[in-house]
């Protein structure tokens, strides 16, 4: 009896090791995954969570794109960040946003797990356009690097191809999106694959988990949010990058494009609290193209304080897309002195002049979401404000007084 039940389990754990990763349910498009407003444990229809990849060797672009995963990885809930490597269901306290985290290591099984999804180009159709974010989660210590690069194939079996463009490396220095990559920095991306023909898609980020100088350090990982899929019947532009930064008195918008189809024109956008957009300028484009052009518009007019700006870009038959949106603070703000810097529980807020009536306050994120705000009282030039309650990441305090914005960003530990 012994020896049967002995071969039994064996026989069991031969075929359990000949299993492989579950393929996600193709999804007709447009198709969108926001992972919810809290931890998970399952993964949303269409898509999947894939392991059995060593994290320990797969430390770099190339050996990430031909890696074969051999197992479904399992999905834990949590609110935190870790250096355990795995999947996780991530929201951080009081965020009310669901997304999948993804942290390496070293683990051979969970060291450079990948995310997966699978969606239907119907008839008459060629290209699939994709978009997603990215959130810093944990930064690596002694250089230790989070990469990743988006590839497809078609059906559920044979090569990957790697789409152009979409690689994308996060260091303890980089700048990704055109900001710094700090823990909370979220960062949008936008893809094309043209050239398709009707049928099944399946769509994996396969991640590599980049070496240390010393060899020693605590890994990378990032969260992936707003995953959306659509077809389309020719190539859409393809905006390889958007940024802004001042020049002083004046704010340049700067921005690129990979390919160009069909394109008239771009309507530069700006908005002072990240909803309401209205144009402020239009810059021509280049109909047809596939090589890199590089555009810019400076706003020589901004706003005081935050100023959010988007590309709609136009085709010419009058159809229309817009990019990610991108913020920039503008304005004098010397004459306020927020401590301590970074801050973790309660910010100090100290102003040259207190103001002669009642003003208010807000804490927004990078998006122009208010967070909280309040009223601080006339002829008080120091008032604090509790801030424990927020994730670590960026923010905005906004003060309103007189009919005048100041802003000032800080950092929450």
């Amino acid at each position: 009896i012994m020896k049967i039940l002995h071969f039994s389990f064996f026989a069991f754990c031969l075929v359990g090791n000949l299993w492989a990763q579950t393929a996600p349910t193709p999804q007709a498009m447009p198709f969108t995954v926001d992972f919810g407003t809290t931890t998970f444990t399952t993964m949303p229809t269409g898509t999947a969570a894939w392991n059995g990849i060593d994290g320990g060797v797969v430390n770099s672009q190339t050996l990430a794109e031909a890696t074969t995963p051999t197992g479904n990885a399992g999905v834990t809930a949590r609110t935190t960040s870790t250096t355990t490597g795995g999947c996780y269901g991530y929201a951080s306290a009081g965020s009310g946003n669901g997304r999948l985290y993804i942290q390496t290591s070293s683990n051979a099984t969970n060291g450079a797990s990948q995310l997966a999804a699978a969606v239907t180009l119907s008839a008459g159709n060629t290209t699939i356009n994709i978009s997603y974010d990215i959130e810093t989660v944990l930064l690596g210590t002694s250089n230790r690097t989070f990469g990743l690069v988006l590839q497809y194939r078609a059906g559920t079996t044979g090569a990957w191809t790697t789409v152009s463009g979409s690689e994308v490396e996060y260091t303890p220095s980089s700048a990704n999106g055109g900001d710094n990559d700090i823990a909370g920095d979220v960062d949008s991306y936008a893809q094309s694959v043209s050239g398709l023909t009707a049928g099944d898609y399946q769509f994996r980020f396969a991640i590599w988990r980049g070496p240390s100088a010393s060899g020693a350090g605590n890994s990378a990982g990032g969260a992936f949010d707003n995953l959306s899929f659509t077809q389309s019947g020719s190539a859409p532009v393809t905006l390889s990058y958007i940024d802004v930064k001042s020049l002083g008195k004046s704010i340049l918008l700067s921005f690129a494009t990979a390919t160009e189809h069909n394109n008239a024109h771009f309507e530069i956008e700006r908005s002072a609290d990240g909803r309401t957009f209205e144009k402020i300028g239009q810059v021509a484009g280049n109909g047809n193209s596939t090589a890199f052009i590089h555009y810019t518009f400076e706003d020589k007019a901004p706003l005081n304080g935050i100023n959010y700006y988007r590309l709609r870009q136009v085709d010419l038959d009058g159809e229309s897309t817009y990019s990610p949106v991108r913020s920039i603070v503008f304005g004098d703000t010397k004459n306020v002195v927020l401590f301590p810097t970074p801050v973790s529980e309660t910010m100090t807020v100290q102003l040259d002049k207190a103001y002669s009536s009642d003003a208010s306050w807000q804490i927004m994120d990078i998006t122009g979401r208010i967070l909280s705000e309040g009223i601080f009282a006339a002829e008080q030039n120091t008032f604090t404000i509790p801030v424990h309650t927020l994730t670590e990441g960026t923010y905005v305090l906004r003060m309103i007084a007189n009919q005048t914005a100041i802003t000032k960003q800080f950092r929450k530990l």
